[in-house]
């Protein structure tokens, strides 16, 4: 029975996009035979037979329409977080910091491509006895000392 339901039932954003390209919706063969007949017996159309002329899928039951629901609530998710991520990726792609690696025609949209992610890591063990200097360079290509002294002994503290 769902098989000769109208596109603009199926998919209803076709109705936006080419409202002037489909044909008007015809009215279903059998519920036309099932209404000419009431009428002529005098009774009325039941509300269900129109909600059932009117939406077709009220045959698939609750699970899939309420299915159906959290599709179209997916997607709309998918569109405004889209919405927000497109300009965010466009800024990172301006940069240039990955470009000597393999693989920068997809890594160029990451954050990664700032260039912020180069780290220099030192390791240095504090053994008893051994003098350890401290150091860190600034832009100026100057060094800063970072030892500490005793303030009575003027002593290196480690």
């Amino acid at each position: 029975k769902l098989r000769h339901t109208p596109f603009r039932i199926t998919w209803p954003f076709l109705n936006y996009c080419c409202c002037c390209l489909m044909k008007k919706r015809k009215k279903r063969f059998d519920l036309a035979i099932k209404r000419s007949l009431r009428k002529r017996l005098a009774l009325g159309v039941s509300k269900s037979d129109q909600r059932l002329e009117d939406d077709p899928f009220l045959m698939l039951g609750f699970g899939l329409n309420s299915y159906f629901d959290v599709m179209i609530q997916l997607m709309i998710m998918v569109a405004i977080i889209s919405c927000v991520m497109f300009p965010l990726m466009y800024t990172l792609s301006r940069f240039s910091a990955l470009e000597q690696f393999p693989g920068y025609s997809t890594n160029k949209y990451t954050l990664g491509n700032i260039g912020g992610a180069n780290s220099l890591c030192n390791h240095a063990t504090f053994m008893g006895g051994e003098k350890t200097i401290v150091s860190m360079q600034c832009g100026t290509n100057s060094l800063i000392d970072l030892d500490a002294f005793a303030s009575n002994t003027n002593t290196v503290l480690f």
